[in-house]
């Protein structure tokens, strides 16, 4: 009886450490943009997914396509609508983009190059857990899409200015 409950203890920390390294392992997988899980999870859970669709539980994702690239010389009102763009996907797959970094990775497959340069001039300027935070936190990363917006009404009286200075 001992034995069997120092086995089943044994085999109880076993599992434990299986589950930490595991979640580990999602962790750096996500950090180096190999979002998804491993094949061997990953089997299992479509395995598990399609077969509760079969019985209506779960429903599909919904991928959204007609996502207009963020670009250099975009505006703020453009900017709203690629955010809106952005949400109706996240919300169309939410086990997909279950963190803030699916989210980012994601958006930036949705920029243009210079701004998605922008964001990684940016971000290695920034002290290492600045980066982590920044990397990993959809706010952060939302917030500075502001700054690389066009504002039509500063761009009109800078060239006011301009000419103004020219004359």
């Amino acid at each position: 009886m001992a034995e069997t409950l120092a086995a089943m203890q044994k085999r109880n920390e076993e599992l434990e450490q299986l589950d930490v390294l595991q979640k580990r392992q999602q962790e750096l997988m996500a950090r180096l943009g190999m979002i998804g899980k491993s094949p061997a999870r990953r089997r299992r859970s479509d395995s598990v997914s399609s077969s509760n669709s079969d019985h209506g539980r779960h429903s599909k994702a919904i991928k959204i396509t007609n996502i207009t690239p963020f670009t250099s010389t975009m505006t703020y009102r453009a900017r709203k609508e690629w955010l809106t763009d952005l949400s109706r996907a996240f919300r169309g797959d939410p086990k997909r983009f279950d963190h803030d970094l699916n989210k980012i990775l994601f958006a930036l497959d949705h920029m243009d190059k210079k701004p998605r340069n922008q964001w990684e001039s940016h971000c290695k300027n920034l002290t290492e857990n600045e980066r982590d935070r920044a990397e990993t936190t959809w706010e952060t990363f939302e917030a500075w899409t502001n700054i690389c917006v066009v504002d039509v009404a500063d761009q009109t009286s800078q060239v006011a200015k301009a000419r103004e200075t020219a004359r």
